[in-house]
């Protein structure tokens, strides 16, 4: 039972301190663009205290992602089943926001004809 609480700090830090995306390009060595993949990795978030938040309203932001013309894989990062939480209050909350996550976009320069 003494093990149980530093596995839950562990874990509690790790969402927080991961909580930031991480985006890595795969490519083949004569990779044509619709043949590689930036993958983007999310690691969850995990609401360890007792209070669970309800959102009357959750807004989309866009953030953009260096793709260098491959194409966009999101993924979130699977760390285990985390710990048992019980959630003693609720709140209501007017709004939340989430993040779709999109390739910047690759622009195609024309020579210009006179």
């Amino acid at each position: 039972m003494q093990m149980l609480y530093p596995v839950v700090a562990v874990l509690s830090l790790v969402g927080s301190a991961l909580a930031l995306p991480a985006a890595t390009t795969t490519t083949t060595a004569a990779a044509a663009p619709s043949q590689c993949t930036t993958t983007l990795r999310i690691f969850p978030t995990m609401n360890l205290s007792p209070t669970s938040t309800v959102y009357k309203k959750t807004i989309t932001v866009n953030e953009f992602v260096q793709c260098s013309g491959c194409s966009l894989a999101v993924s979130t990062q699977f760390l285990g089943v985390g710990p048992v939480v019980f959630h003693t209050t609720t709140i209501t909350v007017p709004k939340s926001t989430t993040t779709a996550y999109k390739c910047i976009p690759t622009f195609v320069h024309r020579a210009h004809v006179h």
